[in-house]
């Protein structure tokens, strides 16, 4: 998924992908560490990230805003 198809989702289901990509582990293998409130920390530079360069790699964009954060 890029950033692209992220920018194009409804506004109410953009936190949950946010949590979906941040929870994504290595093969597929979930790693649940991030929550719905965690959530709200990274939204705002996953957000501009996307915008900015709509055709990276999404999950990459949450990670480098969980670096970030």
């Amino acid at each position: 998924m890029t950033c692209r198809d992220f920018n194009l989702l409804d506004e109410s289901f953009k936190p949950e992908a946010i949590r979906y990509a941040a929870n994504y582990g290595p093969k597929g293998k979930p790693h649940p560490t991030v929550t719905v409130a965690g959530v709200e920390t990274i939204r705002p530079a996953v957000l501009a990230s996307c915008k900015a360069r709509p055709g990276d790699h999404f999950v990459a964009s949450v990670n480098n805003a969980l670096k970030r954060r």
